[in-house]
């Protein structure tokens, strides 16, 4: 009797044992965490020096001799006060909430481009509109701060320049691929990763078609100049949601710029995390219950 006892208990445990062991794989299968990636400022950034060789050395040379001024306030303030009065055909109908950087509201002229609203080709007519509507109010200092603040405008547009001028962050690329390589023993991936961006389509192709490398590591891609949506509007994140059929409640989601955090946590996104540096950033990761090898 007492060995039959015993049977019973090695095989209850047994049983037991199995049981926790499946229990144990479910569970680390239902881990799959899904992280959805801005670009700018988060895996991208902007060289002002290559940037400002686009508007070219002369323009600058030229402003600073005459009006005797360094150029950063006409091309980073002067610049966007004349995109503010650009006046958009009525046909085009743009969104309000995206902004630029430090939460400064973007004027409606760049949204109807990262929108995919006008090209560079429909835009710059408008441009010269305005500056000459401008320049009758005296609004420019001189004609080099006219000039400058030009070619500053024409090169906002100007696709080439983008590429020409935006890098990837290495610390954002190694964290990235590093994602990508974790999988499970069945060779599926760990981590759905997927890109979530306001940028201009021409640019953003030809940024695809350039470093394959990288965009390979994502299980989808939306960005507003394809889809005709910007963040921080709700519709972009229902968009994504619902083409790549992501749970928003467990989802991930990194942007620089708050307006979009509080716009993800509106819409349900179980976890929004506000980017400053890649060190906040993994440890953010962390404490989602993300690897970080």
């Amino acid at each position: 009797m007492v060995w039959f006892s015993m049977i019973v208990l090695l095989v209850s445990m047994s049983s037991f044992t199995t049981h926790a062991g499946e229990s144990a794989d479910v569970s680390t299968q239902q881990k799959v965490h899904t992280l959805i990636w801005d670009l700018g400022g988060v895996i991208t950034g902007v060289s002002w020096a290559r940037y400002a060789s686009c508007i070219g050395l002369q323009t600058f040379l030229s402003y600073m001799a005459f009006d005797w001024r360094l150029p950063h306030y006409a091309c980073k303030v002067r610049s966007f006060e004349v995109l503010e009065r650009v006046i958009l055909p009525g046909s085009v109908s743009c969104p309000h909430g995206p902004c630029l950087p430090h939460g400064v509201a973007m004027p409606p002229v760049m949204v109807a481009y990262q929108a995919g609203f006008l090209s560079r080709e429909q835009i710059l007519p408008l441009v010269y509109d305005a500056t000459d509507t401008l320049s009758k109010e005296s609004f420019f200092s001189s004609s080099y701060e006219k000039t400058l603040i030009i070619r500053t405008i024409e090169e906002m547009f100007n696709p080439e320049a983008l590429i020409f001028s935006n890098y990837f962050f290495s610390e954002g690329v190694e964290l990235i691929q590093s994602l990508a390589s974790q999988t499970f023993e069945d060779g599926t991936r760990r981590y759905k990763l997927y890109v979530l961006s306001n940028w201009e389509p021409i640019s953003f192709q030809t940024l695809c078609k350039a470093f394959p490398w990288l965009f390979s590591c994502f299980d989808g891609i939306v960005v507003s100049g394809l889809v005709g949506m910007m963040k921080p509007s709700l519709d972009l994140f229902e968009y994504i949601i619902k083409t790549y059929g992501i749970d928003k409640a467990t989802a991930i989601f990194i942007d620089d710029q708050e307006e979009n955090i509080k716009a993800a946590q509106s819409y349900g996104i179980g976890n929004a995390l506000l980017f400053k540096s890649f060190t906040q950033l993994k440890q953010d990761l962390v404490a989602c219950e993300v690897t970080i090898s």
